[in-house]
């Protein structure tokens, strides 16, 4: 009968399937073992770069922040000229100011001299804006005095902080983790190859 044939027959499938499972199941082991070495290395990667993004990104923060710090410090120097050369033109135009004398003795018109009553009154005049004139200069002379101090202040800080330069963080490098994962991929063997396929 065929019956004692076909129960070989199966028995072999049997051993066959059993076998087949179990070289899939060692494959399957074998190659899951490599992806998570390698999943593990490419891991290890990803959290240097990430760390090296923000790394990234504090380095163009501080550097914009310092190029900003280089402009202000530009602006207030310029400013502080001008305030400076405003002072001097304030100071001239006191003195210039202070030395007129008055000298309105005949009228300006027709040169005819001036009654001692009128004469009075345009003396009273030119000293009344005399010393409106000083006390607006004077004025504005404090004012601008004020402002140098401040500037200067404000310069000699900012030159501090742009000569102590910017300071940039050094990135990691991913470099023994990639030379690793090269060398894990190049050491890969077919499971057909190794010795538990054998």
């Amino acid at each position: 009968s065929i019956q004692p044939i076909l129960g070989k027959r199966d028995a072999i499938y049997e051993i066959i399937n059993s076998k087949t499972l179990k070289l899939n199941e060692c494959r399957n082991t074998y190659l899951a073992k490599f992806k998570a070495t390698t999943s593990e290395i490419k891991g290890k990667i990803s959290e240097i770069q990430a760390r090296n993004a923000g790394v990234q990104l504090r380095n163009t923060m501080a550097q914009t922040a310092y190029e900003k710090k280089c402009r202000e410090l530009s602006e207030d120097k310029a400013s502080l000229e001008s305030m400076m050369d405003y002072r001097e033109v304030l100071l001239k135009r006191k003195n210039d100011l202070k030395a007129q004398v008055f000298n309105g003795e005949s009228c300006p018109y027709c040169k005819q001299e001036l009654p001692a009553e009128m004469l009075d009154i345009a003396k009273e005049r030119f000293n009344k804006q005399k010393k409106e004139d000083l006390d607006f200069i004077i004025s504005q002379g404090k004012k601008t005095t004020a402002r140098i101090i401040q500037l200067q202040e404000k310069v000699n800080n900012l030159q501090l902080i742009v000569d102590a330069g910017c300071t940039l963080e050094a990135k990691e490098s991913t470099e023994i983790y990639e030379e690793e994962l090269r060398e894990h991929e190049k050491s890969f063997v077919p499971f057909e190859n190794t010795d538990e396929y054998a």
